[in-house]
């Protein structure tokens, strides 16, 4: 299963926008570890994999707030199928908000 997926809810259960992008934000900050996360959302090897890789792009943001506006923007806008509706083109959009605030 995909991370992204679950988020956007083309997978269940999916995993609600808010509540992950919560628990990322603790994890980060190091209030909350990678196996509570892991089990808040019952995520597999795969999942938890890409929820490493979320929150190792988040560390590189140094504007925090501003990325994770992004991120959630992100995803509810695939989660209307909208925009960012491949799980590489949210990345992608990730990956360009790192180097727009990196300069």
């Amino acid at each position: 299963m995909a991370l992204y997926t679950r988020l956007i809810g083309t997978e269940l259960p999916k995993i609600r926008i808010h509540s992950f992008t919560s628990a990322m934000d603790e994890w980060a900050r190091g209030f909350l570890t990678a196996q509570e996360v892991i089990g808040f959302f019952d995520l597999d090897a795969s999942e938890q994999t890409q929820a490493q890789s979320l929150v190792s792009i988040y560390n590189q943001a140094t504007d925090k707030v501003r990325f994770m506006r992004v991120f959630k923007d992100c995803l509810y806008l695939a989660e209307q199928e909208l925009a960012y509706t491949t799980q590489a083109e949210f990345v992608q959009r990730l990956n360009d908000e790192i180097t727009a605030q990196n300069g």
